[in-house]
């Protein structure tokens, strides 16, 4: 599934963004940056923009409060789940799902979005964080390892929208 967001979508996410890596250098809180090409501000901007484009494909409200030490890893909620949202900028033609570690993978499910351009993402799919911790391999991306697993161990998002609890 593909999304598209406007100007007015982005130019929203962009002072999301900047609001909200204002308000942590003002309180001295740091991102918990991985990856070394991209900058705070950048990291939260496609960070909102894939959150943006998954709350689209929902149907939901996406919460545009600023969370100084970090939302907990919920960036959604649908029909009883609690949903975290994992933007991913690469386009190789093996695409895989991975988190930073399994204790990082704090909500129900994720939804991995994966950014074309600024306005267009793919939603990739989602999965449960049972699913996902009983299917997970590890790979070194550069920077340790970290838990994944292949796009196509994702599910369609339809069953989120569809049902009131799925096996995502």
């Amino acid at each position: 599934m593909i999304v598209h967001l406007s100007a007015f979508d982005i130019l929203h996410c962009a002072l999301f963004a900047e609001r909200q890596r204002c308000i942590k250098r003002a309180l001295g809180v740091s991102t918990r940056k991985r990856d070394a090409t991209k900058g705070e501000y950048e990291l939260h901007l496609l960070g909102a923009i894939g959150e943006l484009a998954a709350a689209r494909a929902l149907g939901v409200s996406l919460d545009y409060a600023t969370h100084p030490i970090g939302d907990n890893g919920v960036d959604l909620a649908i029909h009883g789940w609690t949903i975290q949202v994992k933007t991913f900028t690469y386009t190789a033609a093996k695409i895989e799902f991975f988190m930073d570690s399994l204790d990082d993978f704090k909500a129900d499910a994720a939804i991995g979005v994966q950014l074309l351009s600024l306005c267009r993402a793919r939603i990739m799919g989602v999965i449960s964080r049972q699913r996902f911790t009983q299917k997970h391999q590890l790979r070194d991306y550069g920077y340790g390892a970290r838990p994944y697993v292949p796009e196509a161990e994702l599910s369609s998002i339809r069953a989120l929208v569809d049902s009131e609890r799925a096996d995502a």
